[in-house]
């Protein structure tokens, strides 16, 4: 009787794992059945297509690129335009004391300091609007260009 459970038991075992192994089998044949129908043949004589590719770049307008290049001309003017600037509240302090010991040699001097900063301060002025109308009309044609190409 022992020898009938120890058949029953690799009966058990032994028929799934041989239909598993079965349908394995048939799995693997039915996929080479289907790869090998989608082979083609070429003939010699044949010349392939040429492939083309179309690439499109985005190319900046140069209204664009100027307009750039003025707003970083107006930013470089605009540092020193502060720069000079920053030098008028330690003058007029200067100039207070001065003042205030009737020192008119320093006074002197700070009026010389604080009229080359005005001529600095109007220079820079003159150049920052000849660079803010170049700016202008190069960031309009830039929009134009824009809007042009949607």
């Amino acid at each position: 009787m022992s020898e009938h459970k120890s058949q029953k038991r690799w009966v058990r075992w032994a028929v799934p794992t041989l239909v598993g192994f079965i349908a394995l089998g048939v799995g693997f044949n039915a996929g080479q059945d289907e790869t090998q129908v989608q082979t083609k043949t070429v003939q010699a004589d044949e010349t392939p297509e040429p492939i083309t590719k179309t690439v499109t770049e985005e190319v900046t307008p140069q209204e664009c690129l100027d307009a750039l290049d003025d707003a970083e001309d107006i930013a470089h003017i605009s540092g020193r335009f502060a720069h000079v600037a920053s030098a008028y509240p330690t003058m007029v302090s200067d100039a207070a004391v001065a003042g205030s010991t009737y020192d008119t040699d320093a006074m002197n001097d700070i009026a010389d300091r604080m009229d080359e900063s005005t001529t600095k301060i109007l220079g820079l002025n003159d150049k920052l609007e000849s660079e803010v109308s170049s700016y202008n009309v190069n960031a309009s044609a830039c929009r134009a260009a824009d809007n042009g190409a949607a």
